[in-house]
């Protein structure tokens, strides 16, 4: 299996985890509340990019007796999941794009909706636990 494949996989796992969630919970919403929850899910995957970025760092300094083929190993596979958080990050920014949102990161306070939609998601769940 080539290391596409393994993103292709991985990439895959993570859109269809966010669309059931999604299909839960966007029904109803306009457009810009559309885009903010899209913008919103695409700074959580981006964040989970940078994580994995960092986790290699951090392991091989608790690692010791690992060998150059299990660094290796441990390596590649948290780049996987790097490039898959990388990759949709940037299909829900553009997303967000779409539906009208620029630049503006701000959540009004009156769409309370869109932050519960954002703050339930498994992975802002898992973000808030491990600051």
């Amino acid at each position: 299996m080539s290391s596409n494949d393994i993103c292709t996989i991985l990439v895959d796992e993570l859109f269809n985890r966010d669309k059931i969630y999604l299909e839960k919970s966007i029904a109803g919403l306009n457009n810009q509340q559309l885009s903010y929850v899209f913008r919103g899910i695409a700074t959580l995957h981006f964040s989970n990019a940078q994580k994995f970025e960092n986790y290699f760092t951090t392991m091989c300094e608790e690692i010791k007796d690992a060998t150059p083929k299990e660094i290796n190993f441990l390596k590649e596979s948290l780049d996987y999941q790097r490039k898959a958080h990388l990759y949709i990050s940037l299909a829900f920014r553009k997303r967000a794009k779409s539906l009208g949102l620029e630049d503006d990161l701000r959540i009004k306070d009156s769409d309370e909706i869109v932050y519960h939609i954002i703050a339930n998601h498994p992975m802002y769940k898992s973000f808030k636990t491990e600051k």
